[in-house]
């Protein structure tokens, strides 16, 4: 007997596979996770399936992915326990279901928020109660392939301060950094217990990309709140030193962006509800929506360089600083008419004000998706705002 024959008979069945990858973050940061999807054969029209997770360590929340991104499905999810939820990928047109095929892709992304207190390790990201669903109606046969989350220490063998700890102000997401850009450095053991920010005293924390000393917004032992100097603007990498006095505590080597926008969220995991001001200078909610046709303003950080050109540290005031690359908004997935984009009046370089008026077009809701565009890079995923 061939003993393959099982196995070739059940790849030749198989029809839908969902995966998740496997990632390393740092403690107190956030990344976004995409969970993968094959259609194998083209008949899976919906599939659900349950996510164990070690909620001690994590925190998660769903947005819809690029697979199914305009093909009429969606994300729906639920708590089946504090450290599982269970997603339903599916469709509706009208009253009638959608019965289109699922195209692969990433299926949702998992904006995961590592706890600052998550032990070392390699944390499960573990699938069960997978089924898809066909266009008859039947099951389609589907696999799993479970991912993981390694939590990196952030102490021991003198290891301080890992790439992963370096993550834009706003987002808390890591990546390339940008002239002008708040940044969290989260790690441990960075700076000192009592600090004095910007002093230049013995002991003192300072940050310095290429020897450009970097203002500071705020230090504590695991975590320095900085901004980029504008003078990396042009720069393929630069070179990032913690120092407290004359002690190197420690050195990364990082990419350079024309920008990296952030936009800062009521909640300080960067995930949620944007900070958003109404027309009338009120703070939007699900309960004081922007009216459609209506301007609103966000603010961001992470724009880039800015004309004039901007200068560490400084107040802004007039003529305010405006940024170099073109700035958009996208609403609900529509462009929104953007008004003004600037520096904030009397606040410290490389927080920016953005302008746009509500989409009249648009679907309104108490959580409709934001989207900050500046040049070629995008603010992070899961950032609402309401609209009635």
């Amino acid at each position: 007997m061939n003993l393959l024959l099982p196995a070739l008979l059940f790849s030749a069945t198989l029809a839908a596979q969902v995966s998740a990858p496997t990632v390393s973050a740092t403690p107190g940061t956030r990344i976004v996770l995409p969970v993968l999807f094959t259609n194998l054969t083209g008949s899976t029209v919906g599939i659900q399936f349950d996510l164990q997770f070690d909620s001690a360590a994590m925190s998660l929340v769903a947005v819809d992915g690029d697979a199914i991104t305009g093909s009429g499905k969606s994300v729906f999810t639920s708590a089946v326990a504090p450290n599982k939820r269970r997603f339903l990928i599916a469709g509706l047109n009208g009253a009638s279901l959608n019965q289109t095929s699922l195209p692969g892709g990433t299926l949702v992304k998992l904006l995961l928020y590592v706890n600052p207190k998550a032990s070392a390790g390699v944390h499960a990201l573990t699938f069960s109660n997978l089924v898809a669903t066909n266009a008859d109606g039947g099951q389609d046969i589907a696999a799993s392939t479970d991912g993981s989350v390694t939590v990196l220490a952030t102490s021991g063998q003198g290891v301080r301060l890992q790439q992963t700890g370096v993550v834009n102000g706003a987002s808390l997401l890591p990546g390339p950094v940008a002239p002008g850009e708040f940044l969290r450095l989260a790690g441990s053991s960075i700076a000192p217990s009592n600090p004095i920010p910007g002093s230049t005293i013995p002991g003192a924390t300072m940050v310095f990309f290429d020897g450009i000393r970097a203002p500071l917004l705020a230090t504590a032992p695991d975590q320095i709140d900085l901004i980029v100097p504008y003078g990396i603007s042009g720069k393929l990498t630069t070179q990032m030193n913690v120092m407290s006095g004359a002690q190197l505590l420690a050195s990364l080597t990082l990419p350079v962006a024309a920008s990296a926008p952030g936009v800062f969220t009521l909640d300080p995991t960067g995930i949620g509800h944007a900070g958003v001001l109404n027309q009338d200078g009120t703070p939007n909610s699900a309960s004081n929506p922007a009216l459609r046709g209506t301007a609103v303003t966000l603010f961001a950080t992470g724009l880039g360089q800015t004309s004039p050109s901007g200068v560490d540290g400084k107040l802004a005031w007039f003529p305010l600083p405006m940024p170099l690359l073109p700035v958009s908004v996208r609403v609900g997935g529509v462009e929104s008419q953007a008004l003004y984009d600037s520096a904030v009046l009397d606040y410290i370089a490389g927080l920016h004000m953005v302008v746009c008026r509500i989409p009249t077009n648009m679907v309104p809701g108490p959580a409709v998706p934001l989207l900050l565009q500046v040049g070629t890079a995008a603010s992070q995923p899961g950032v609402t705002v309401a609209v009635k």
